[in-house]
């Protein structure tokens, strides 16, 4: 099984590595996902309203959080999520979808990466091509070598989270970046040269990473 499971606590302690402005009241962490606006760290944590005690500097800008089923509410957020991982296997997707895995396979493989060494060393020239592709701007920085290493280091200091490279020909191409907090598993990053996305790699990352999901039972 892939993935070990994180606290919400060592999932704040990865997230702060990453640079993330966190605080923790009572039993919840909460996020700044912009100055002065707070959500919980733990996007599925669900806080009866009345009972939150959000951080001080939410008081310019607000919080938002997940109610208990029948509470009230005031706004919603959009989510990609797959309730039904257990039931996954190639042959539930559609035809066309089908058809684009069983072509990225004969070009492309998936496999963990465990070597830290190459993460950096292969992943980093992926993302250089990707940042090309892109100008993908959150954490742009990791452009800048020194922080992308600073960044790989922090990944592998938690040995709960997965690391998968797409490979053409032995050559790491694409990497995908996941992990389980508590009982849900997020599918955190991915990042391709553009060579490889013609050939399928976010739809074969997905595709595995949704395979080995749904042979984890205790996962919702």
């Amino acid at each position: 099984m892939p993935w070990k499971p994180m606290s919400i606590d060592e999932y704040a302690d990865y997230e702060s590595g990453n640079g993330a402005t966190l605080v923790k009241i009572d039993d919840v962490w909460w996020r700044a996902v912009r100055p002065f606006f707070y959500r919980p760290l733990f996007p599925f944590q669900r806080l009866a309203p009345g009972t939150v005690k959000p951080p001080a500097p939410s008081r310019l800008l607000g919080y938002q959080h997940p109610v208990p089923e029948g509470e009230p509410s005031n706004s919603f957020l959009n989510a990609v999520v797959f309730d039904d991982i257990h039931g996954y296997s190639l042959d539930t997707l559609k035809k066309d979808k089908r058809y684009n895995i069983k072509k990225a396979l004969k070009h492309l493989s998936v496999k963990r990466i465990d070597d830290y060494r190459e993460f950096v060393e292969g992943g980093y020239s992926v993302y250089l091509a990707f940042f090309d592709r892109t100008r993908y701007k959150w954490k742009s920085d990791r452009i800048h070598r020194q922080a992308y290493v600073k960044w790989a280091t922090n990944v592998f200091r938690f040995p709960q989270i997965v690391t998968h490279g797409v490979y053409r020909d032995g050559t790491l191409s694409a990497v995908n970046i996941s992990y389980r907090v508590e009982d849900v598993i997020f599918d955190a990053a991915f990042f391709s040269t553009t060579e490889a996305l013609r050939m399928g790699s976010s739809e074969l990352a997905w595709h595995v990473i949704r395979e080995q999901a749904a042979a984890v039972r205790d996962a919702r």
